[in-house]
């Protein structure tokens, strides 16, 4: 055999232009296609309801203590059955003061009315529904329970004479039980 050299110049840069044009036709109707079938899968989701079951499995998943997930269900049950909604998400979207109203006309209790408030407010976190009107609501409430507390406290103090005669009273307990004491042993 023979062996023959030839020295061939071939231009790469239009030979890898005209890859990058071929994968280019092969990719974009794939993308394109891809991309429809993501939207209609969004599209049927969205569309379809959000469930009390649907949600109440949502706050299974997010709420490990067994109390807790019981009272926040009961909560968003009783709302639920208040605005008769079934799509859940509709109705946290759209009736987030008319909820805050019912729960507030429903308690007296700034402790209970602010644990509905964040039983409520724990869906909209896990929905990822922005809930700014519960948000400050819960804050309120946590406030107005605190200086309530703090009220209490300053209430039960007793005045100084008061806790003079306290003192005195147990000064002189502990005196009886120290002669007591000491007359057993000798």
């Amino acid at each position: 055999m023979e062996k023959i050299e030839k020295n061939i110049e071939v231009e790469v840069e239009p030979v890898m232009e005209q890859v990058h044009e071929e994968v280019e036709e092969v990719v974009e109707p794939v993308m394109e296609q891809d991309r429809e079938e993501i939207e209609e899968v969004v599209e049927s989701v969205s569309k379809e309801p959000l469930t009390l079951g649907k949600l109440k499995d949502l706050l299974k998943e997010h709420i490990p203590k067994p109390n807790t997930l019981d009272s926040y269900v009961r909560t968003i049950k009783q709302i639920h059955e208040h605005f008769k909604v079934d799509d859940m998400y509709v109705l946290l979207t759209t009736k987030e003061q008319d909820i805050i109203n019912y729960i507030e006309s429903n308690y007296t209790n700034n402790s209970t009315i602010k644990s509905k408030l964040c039983s409520v407010y724990k869906a909209y976190k896990i929905l990822e529904i922005e809930g700014n009107l519960f948000k400050q609501s819960i804050d309120y409430y946590a406030t107005k329970q605190t200086l309530k507390q703090e009220e209490s406290k300053e209430e039960n103090k007793k005045s100084v004479d008061e806790g003079n005669k306290i003192i005195g009273h147990f000064k002189n307990h502990l005196e009886d039980l120290g002669k007591n004491n000491s007359k057993r042993y000798l």
